[in-house]
Parts: C-alpha cells; structure tokens; sequence
C-alpha cells in the first residue's frame, strides 16, 4: 500500500481562516464612523507557526483598520508551511475583512439622526 502526503504545502491559520476574524478587535474609531473594508497583509510564519513580521501590502489608512489586521494576525498560530516534506518559514498574504454586522450599523445610524 502507498502512502502519500503532501510534500509542498502553505502556511495555514490552525482553526481555519475563520480565526482570524475571530481574532479581530475591531477599532472603535471605524465603528464608531462606520467604516469598513478589506487589508491585505504580507505576513511571514515560522517554522513553529508563529509569525514573525507582518506588512501592509494595500489597507485603508488612518482609520485603525490596519493595525488591527496585524495585531489579529500577530495573534493567530499557524501550522507552518512545508517544503519536501519539513516544516520551513515562508511569506503569506492574508485578506483581512473588516464588515461590521447589521446591529453595528443600525445603532451608528440612530446616532447620527
């Protein structure tokens, strides 16, 4: 009987993407303005499945949306990547969305009338 695996294989977040957006705090500035939208991030994940540095590679300025999706990523253990079949650092991109949910919404409404 044969056995395979995978012998090159990306860095993934332990729990799922899911876990990140968990992981979110999202700012009270942007929630208080309404402000959503998506951050992509560069991160680089060890060999133990941590990461190590994290980039902006496009955001929304200026509104705390950024370093949040960097603190959440920075907060996420990740299964490492593998190449040939051990565990190796490598770069990743993570899109961070930032929604907020109708009751969000509904309140900042009420309070700007």
């Amino acid at each position: 009987m044969a056995h395979y695996f995978r012998r090159n294989y990306p860095a993934e977040p332990i729990g799922g993407h899911g876990t990140i957006q968990k992981n979110i705090n999202y700012p009270e500035m942007a929630m208080e303005t309404g402000i959503e939208g998506l951050v992509i991030v560069n991160a680089y994940v060890d060999k133990e499945g941590h990461v190590i540095e994290t980039s902006v590679l496009m955001g929304v300025p200026n509104t705390g949306l950024n370093e949040a999706a960097e603190d959440a990523i920075r907060r996420t253990r990740f299964f490492p990547a593998g190449k040939r079949g051990r565990k190796v650092g490598a770069w990743m991109v993570i899109f961070v969305n930032f929604k907020l949910d109708k009751k969000s919404k509904l309140k900042i409404n009420r309070e700007s009338t």
